[in-house]
């Protein structure tokens, strides 16, 4: 299969590199052969999957194409792209997948949404195709207007989400197969977008299951994830300021971790409180994880997956969630985390849950059987080649038709 990744797939990078390691690794692991196109630096490489996963740096193809400011410029002010697909755009990678595809046939083409419109004669391609749809992004813009109440927070959102909802009417336009990453995001992309959504969720690694849910707890809670992203730094902000000092005066030794690189000098910032520390190196994030008694997640909005929660219950910990965080997930309420919008209802049901040792050793012990029942490797690659056969058979069907009409 022919991979067209939006940047070169790595394990610990942005959402859309993990998703893409994630895959090509685990169809590997298929013996699955698979090649993989993406941009980096002004080049285009094509890299087989092994190399890719396994041994490095190495690549089967280069062709150096420049930084193409005028095309992505073009492709945002005049195309109106939106922002986040506009720097995606590379003129020259449509010639080079024109001449791979008159040389190679491909079983399949996994391509990113962010780069389709890169090739406006997609549709004439003989290949099955299948598009990777990088989150409900127009859900998400629509959640943080309603939330945010700058001026012009909300003037700058509203016009990009009228870009979005553009490319999302472009890709509907261009093809009928998509992935997404929850069922959540099916519904809610479904009526305006790709006609056939598979859901198809980012996975957690098997070592995170491996550890002793038994093991005594320190007095600490803890919030993880990528503070660079609004929603993170917004809830991280709302866990030390408004949740944590709560805490704090019925538990004065209770300490709150937030852990997460790249974090911004407004989360840095919260560290200098009494009681809080922020943790940015990936294995000690996860070690606190294990050690903390609960996992405490106020995000407002957005609308991404949580792999953060889903790693963490499948580390033992205890969650506690809001509506709009588990709405990609679907933990039943005190069987798998407990749920909570208002502060009063977290610092409330934090405490239940500090206090009661039998209900937190339950509860992680159902959540961690859920998160890997329906978000382990295994399972998830399963789904990925499933819808791979579903789009491959339409096609052999539809060529049948043709041949027989």
């Amino acid at each position: 299969m022919l991979y067209i990744a939006q940047k070169r797939p790595q394990s610990e990078g942005t959402d859309d590199q993990r998703r893409a390691y994630q895959q090509i690794k685990g169809l590997l692991k298929r013996n699955d052969a698979v090649y993989c196109l993406y941009q980096e630096n002004g080049s285009i490489f094509l890299v087989e999957g092994e190399e890719l996963i396994w041994k490095g740096r190495g690549f089967i193809y280069e062709q150096k194409a420049g930084p193409a400011y005028f095309a992505k410029v073009k492709s945002y002010l005049f195309k109106r792209y939106p922002y986040h697909v506009s720097k995606h755009t590379f003129p020259e990678i449509r010639r080079i997948v024109k001449h791979i595809l008159k040389e190679v046939r491909f079983d399949v083409i996994h391509i990113h949404s962010t780069m389709v419109h890169n090739f406006p004669d997609m549709d004439r391609w003989m290949e099955p195709v299948i598009v990777d749809y990088l989150g409900a992004i127009s859900v998400s813009l629509e959640r943080r207007y309603r939330w945010t109440h700058q001026f012009v927070e909300k003037t700058a959102i509203r016009g990009e989400l009228g870009r979005v909802r553009k490319h999302e009417s472009f890709l509907k336009e261009c093809t009928v197969n998509g992935l997404v990453s929850s069922h959540a995001a099916r519904r809610d992309l479904a009526p305006v977008t790709i006609d056939t959504f598979f859901v198809v969720p980012n996975y957690v690694e098997e070592s995170f299951f491996s550890c002793d849910i038994k093991k005594p707890k320190k007095q600490a809670i803890i919030f993880t994830g990528p503070f660079n992203r609004p929603e993170y730094a917004d809830a991280a902000t709302r866990l030390v300021k408004d949740i944590f000092p709560l805490l704090k005066a019925v538990y004065p030794e209770l300490q709150c971790w937030l852990g997460g690189a790249n974090a911004p000098p407004a989360v840095k910032k919260l560290a200098e409180m009494q009681g809080v520390d922020l943790i940015e190196d990936p294995e000690e994030v996860v070690e606190k994880v294990k050690e903390a008694a609960v996992y405490i997640c106020p995000i407002r909005f957005g609308f991404e997956e949580k792999i953060p929660v889903l790693e963490a219950a499948a580390l033992g910990c205890p969650v506690i969630i809001s509506q709009t965080a588990n709405e990609s997930i679907g933990f039943a309420h005190e069987k798998h985390a407990i749920l909570a919008d208002l502060d009063a209802q977290i610092v409330e049901r934090t405490i239940a849950v500090l206090e009661n040792r039998i209900k937190r050793l339950l509860m992680a012990g159902q959540a961690r059987i859920h998160v890997y029942k329906h978000y382990s490797e295994k399972h998830v690659i399963n789904q990925l080649v499933y819808a791979y056969q579903c789009v491959e058979r339409t096609i052999e069907n539809e060529q049948m038709e043709r041949l027989n009409g």
